[in-house]
């Protein structure tokens, strides 16, 4: 059996799901086991698997709690870690909150100080979120030392809870400045969670506007042409869409017409760009239901208020919203798939942003960043801060995710912990440099191999971008965290030596 084999085998097993009668059944006879022997890890490990199958989150984490609590007993601390975390993507409140502690206390006698720093990160932020500075002060109080990062780790933590003016740091800079722009700002003069389209033939007008309008924190994207700016608003959905009128091909008054053709995008307001600025032009224009009517020349200033007064007016209605910290991932699916909505959900973690289209309940298409479809929702669940909001809207995109949402979350969970059990394994080797040896022209023999036939080009030629010595071991896994087959196939190759630590 090749080393993909499984991971074909689990996806047969998840689309699949065994209907209701068996799996009581399963439930049933595993709590049979657990009245003999309460502590019995395995079983609880599978009697968590299997609540989660059911969609009962809440008795799941239990499950997994009760593992983790067993193999407490037993000093496993590596399995501990591992229920621990399973239980922590379900929980929510205050067990939650207790989870993450025990969490930072496994990665700390674990030795493995970034780990703990994430928990503790994540633990800081849950209680300044809620208003709790105190708790998290006292919190810091008691910080063990974290290593050779220490102070590095420390400062950061005291940052978040006020105690120390936050800084910009090298690889994280981007979203630190972007949350203290966040903070500074009202509500009503920063839009993270909208999308601006910007569309016009000329370059040097698209970056004159992406320029204005970045400051006011909502997502830029742009097109050069008509046909263009139609896939962009397919795939963005943006909030808000500036077309210049003259262009090649598709021109701003045809696109115009496409948007309203389009139910699902026919609410966003359009604004013309023109060079014509005659009084009959702009009335045309307004009558036919443009939202407004810019002449060029203009200053980038006067354009930024005009789309902050807009944006202010023109805000999308949000049916609810939250907290990660406070409602995690599987809750807000069960609720929106309970519920049978329709519409978009945007979850907000550092400088990143995700969309999930959801259509009577079912998620049938997502984003993130470059991501898109399952990858994207593969790449959420190990976001445990940010913010979410659902607005109801039609939603005519094409159904890309065929999984139900059940089936989608136990995936990415089995793949988020497949991931970690690897990455756990390569801990001695992180900060090494791996590269790719001169006989690494073996590896699609290797790869077909493991695969007994699958097609891995895009994963090898990903593998050979990734390990070409400027990059750590651990950064090359950070980047793989969303792509298993891809990390799988990396580790393979190195137990077969054909990635190798670059020599000093």
């Amino acid at each position: 059996m090749g080393l993909f084999d499984h991971i074909q085998s689990a996806r047969e097993q998840v689309s699949s799901i065994q209907d209701a009668t068996t799996l009581a059944a399963a439930i049933e006879q595993c709590e049979r086991i657990l009245q003999t022997d309460p502590t019995h890890g395995p079983t609880l490990r599978e009697l968590g698997r299997l609540y989660q199958e059911q969609g009962q989150s809440q008795k799941a984490c239990d499950a997994f709690c009760r593992a983790g609590d067993a193999a407490m007993e037993r000093s496993d601390w590596e399995q501990a870690l591992g229920d621990y975390r399973k239980a922590e993507r379900l929980a929510s409140g205050e067990l939650r909150l207790d989870l993450c502690q025990k969490l930072f206390n496994l990665s700390y006698k674990l030795r493995r100080y970034e780990e703990a720093f994430e928990r503790a990160k994540q633990i800081v932020d849950t209680l300044v979120e809620r208003g709790n500075v105190k708790r998290a002060k006292n919190f810091l109080s008691t910080l063990p030392d974290l290593g050779a990062k220490d102070a590095e780790y420390r400062q950061l933590l005291e940052s978040i809870a006020g105690l120390a003016p936050r800084q910009a740091t090298s690889g994280g800079a981007a979203g630190t400045w972007q949350r203290s722009l966040a903070r500074a700002r009202s509500a009503d003069e920063y839009f993270p969670g909208h999308t601006i389209l910007i569309v016009d033939d000329e370059p040097e007008l698209l970056n004159i506007l992406e320029a204005a309008l970045r400051t006011l924190g909502a997502r830029i994207v742009t097109a050069t042409n008509g046909y263009a700016a139609c896939e962009k608003i397919k795939k963005h959905a943006p909030s808000l869409i500036i077309s210049d009128l003259a262009m090649p091909g598709m021109d701003g008054s045809q696109l115009f017409e496409w948007v309203k053709s389009q139910p699902e995008h026919a609410r966003a307001p359009f604004v013309c760009l023109s060079s014509i600025g005659s009084e009959a032009e702009r009335v045309a224009a307004f009558e036919i239901g443009v939202e407004d009517y810019w002449t060029k020349p203009f200053h980038p200033t006067e354009i930024r208020y005009r789309v902050k007064h807009l944006l202010r007016r023109l805000s999308r209605p949000v049916d609810f919203q939250g907290k990660l910290s406070q409602v995690n991932l599987a809750e807000i699916v069960q609720i929106l798939e309970s519920g049978r909505r329709t519409g978009l959900l945007t979850i907000e973690s550092g400088s990143e942003q995700a969309y999930l289209y959801l259509r009577d309940g079912a998620i049938i298409n997502a984003e993130c960043g470059a991501l898109s479809g399952e990858q994207a929702v593969f790449h959420l669940v190990g976001w445990t801060s940010g913010d979410f909001a659902f607005c109801t809207m039609p939603m005519a995109r094409e159904r890309v995710i065929r999984l139900t949402p059940q089936q989608l979350l136990m995936e990415a969970f089995r793949r988020f912990d497949e991931v970690e059990r690897l990455v756990s394994g390569l801990l001695p080797h992180l900060h090494e440099v791996f590269v790719c040896r001169p006989d690494f022209v073996k590896a699609p023999e290797v790869a077909e191999q493991l695969a007994q036939g699958g097609e891995f080009t895009a994963s090898l030629e990903t593998i050979r971008q990734l390990f070409d010595g400027s990059r750590t071991l651990e950064n090359c896994c950070q980047a793989l965290r969303h792509d298993l087959e891809t990390l799988l196939l990396a580790r393979a190759l190195m137990d077969y030596g054909l990635l190798v630590p670059r020599a000093a």
